[in-house]
């Protein structure tokens, strides 16, 4: 589980992918992914985190994903997405090649530089698409190990920290816990005294998110969005938080009634 967990804190790419070994490298078989949601729900589950991390084999952390083919549209990607609940899929070759990885921001970055998707974010409204009041929040005073088990059981990757309105997200959690040889010795030394920390003492792993107005085209979202450093967006007067699922699996759903709401 370490190696997984370093390799996510240290470089830009939304998972690992776990594959299956054949008797050649031709024979190899991508199967799941381990992802930063992957690793906090492990870090919550024993109190031995270090012993647990050390045991636990990155098959067994990981999660299965959506496979697609290069042919598939859009919008077989997207009920893909929304009928799994999750937000990454496999597009495998039609060459034979490895598959590649396609997550919700791949999504955005699409919709950012086409043209006819623009229009149509443009006829539709911030408010129209964002989640909360209530929004999923913590104070600076509460721990690591309190925001880590409010984001896994409300299923949510962001958490609004309060009063700062900035961001906390799982990605950040993981970093800041594997992405330096101090986060790792402390958290196989003294466990409790890293889960422990309030959120306040984070720092530069707060992250800042776009502000977007209520009556903001979904364009202006989505470019916000982009741009920010949390990748998400906040309504102006923190009533309102708008996620790369929002922007992409959300509204798909609102627009196609084949889809169960979430």
């Amino acid at each position: 589980m370490l190696v997984p967990a370093a390799m996510l804190a240290v470089q830009e790419i939304p998972c690992i992918v776990v594959s299956d070994a054949g008797k050649t490298p031709a024979q190899i078989t991508e199967v799941s992914v381990v992802d930063a949601g992957q690793m906090i729900r492990r870090l919550i589950e024993y109190q031995d985190v270090w012993r647990y991390l050390m045991r636990l084999t990155a098959e067994e952390a990981a999660r299965p994903i959506p496979t697609l083919r290069m042919g598939d549209t859009l919008e077989t990607l997207l009920n893909e997405m929304s009928e799994a609940r999750v937000d990454l899929a496999f597009v495998r070759s039609e060459k034979g090649r490895r598959p590649r990885i396609v997550d919700l921001l791949t999504i955005l970055k699409y919709y950012s530089i086409k043209s006819h998707i623009r229009s149509f974010l443009r006829d539709f409204k911030a408010a129209g698409i964002c989640s909360g009041p209530p929004l999923v929040s913590v104070e600076i005073v509460h721990t690591l190990r309190e925001s880590m088990k409010l984001a896994v059981n409300k299923g949510v990757r962001r958490l609004v920290v309060k009063p700062s309105n900035t961001i906390l997200s799982l990605r950040s959690i993981v970093r800041f816990f594997f992405g330096s040889i101090q986060s790792v010795e402390l958290l196989r030394d003294d466990p409790e005294r890293i889960l422990n920390l309030p959120v306040g003492e984070l720092g530069d792993f707060l992250q800042q998110p776009g502000v977007v107005n209520a009556d903001d085209s979904l364009v202006t979202v989505c470019d916000r969005l982009l741009a920010s450093d949390a990748k998400c967006c906040l309504l102006s007067g923190g009533n309102g938080i708008i996620t790369p699922w929002d922007l992409t699996v959300k509204l798909y759903q609102k627009f196609d009634s084949r889809v169960s709401p979430m």
